[in-house]
């Protein structure tokens, strides 16, 4: 292998590559980079296949760029788009060196296809796979998984990542994590703080909370990012509080079965306000006791740094509130936090199933 191609590829230059070939053309790259000289030691925790549009190229290139900064993996780039045939790239991503060590690199494999070209792809995918270590598939596409992807490589992945918020097909998404439990919904992580807040409140009265009857949860829109993301926390916090799912009344309203037989009240509600792209459309989360006896509320607070207000009122007198901060994930913190936790969680996947009845699934 000459020189300087192994040094462009080191370098993050994007190598041709035969697809039938890749894992050959790899070893030819890596095997002078293995020598002292180069300073580069070849490291992979993981292989992350991304599935995405030709149109969002760019943005996926700044997603790797990330990831390969902090989680040396292997990374199989799927591009649909208009190509007339499969076309294949590869390179090194590399982070820096710390204290004179040689540089920590993973690889990026970028594969430009179209659709009607995609029984070729679990073919040349699949064996790409690396052994010993788990396999993710990030689905970036708007539209949900196709059949050939369902039947052919989700058997063969270990996780599925897919974000609920930002796809054309949320309530497709949101089925299947029923039906594949090692599917994770991005969107579930972007809340870890609305959750962790809902908690305190449980934790400082854990008796009051088999007091609660009524679930309201105010969100920016009825549509998209809104309707996911109410959709997503009203699930969760009825599962939280052991209720089963009952009527679906329109509107946002529904009925749903308590733990002691009685009806819950759960209602999402739009205000209608324009939300920044990445960041939270739930505006407020209430819990109530139709006694009046309970009124707990989350909600956002407006003030130099996003955060979330805790309020608590028992029998007409309030507490004073407190505030938490509200972490803002974009998709890449949201992926790393997937990464970090277990393949399956049965609370995220009830919670999918509950928010994909709340929307109509």
């Amino acid at each position: 292998m000459d020189e300087p191609r192994n040094a462009a590829f080191l370098g993050g230059l994007p190598i041709a590559a035969d697809p039938t070939t890749i894992d050959r053309v790899l070893t030819e790259l890596w095997g002078p980079a293995s020598d002292t000289e180069h300073g580069a030691s070849r490291l992979a925790l993981g292989t992350i296949v991304i599935g995405a549009e030709e149109r969002d190229a760019a943005v996926v290139e700044g997603y790797c760029q990330r990831l390969a900064a902090v989680y040396p993996c292997r990374m199989i780039v799927v591009l649909v788009g208009d190509e007339p045939e499969l076309r294949a790239t590869i390179q090194a991503t590399c982070r820096p060196a710390t204290e004179g060590g040689p540089l920590v690199c993973g690889e990026t494999i970028v594969l430009r296809t179209r659709l009607a070209d995609e029984q070729r792809l679990p073919g040349i995918i699949l064996p790409l796979l690396l052994p010993d270590v788990l396999a993710t598939l990030w689905w970036c596409l708007r539209q949900a998984p196709t059949q050939v992807a369902r039947t052919e490589v989700l058997p063969l992945i270990d996780r599925l990542l897919v974000d609920s918020n930002s796809s054309e097909a949320s309530l497709e998404l949101l089925a299947l994590q029923a039906e594949w439990p090692a599917t994770a919904d991005l969107t579930w992580f972007a809340q870890r703080s609305w959750r962790e807040a809902v908690a305190q409140l449980f934790d400082a009265e854990p008796a009051a909370s088999a007091e609660v009857d009524r679930l309201a949860i105010i969100t920016a829109s009825r549509h998209q990012p809104g309707a996911v993301e109410a959709a997503l926390l009203g699930g969760w916090a009825a599962g939280q509080l052991g209720w089963k799912p009952a009527h679906r009344a329109g509107d946002g309203h529904s009925t749903w079965r308590r733990p002691d037989g009685s009806t819950g009240h759960v209602d999402l509600t739009w205000n209608g306000q324009q939300v920044p792209r990445n960041s939270c459309a739930v505006q407020a989360l209430t819990l109530s006791a139709d006694s009046g006896e309970w009124v707990w509320r989350v909600s956002q607070h407006d003030g130099p740094h996003t955060s979330l207000a805790l309020e608590a009122r028992r029998n007409g007198i309030s507490q004073v509130p407190r505030l938490l901060p509200l972490d803002v994930l974009d998709p890449v913190d949201e992926v790393l936090a997937a990464l970090e936790r277990p393949l399956r969680n049965d609370t995220r996947t009830r919670t999918a199933r509950y928010a994909s009845w709340l929307l109509g699934g």
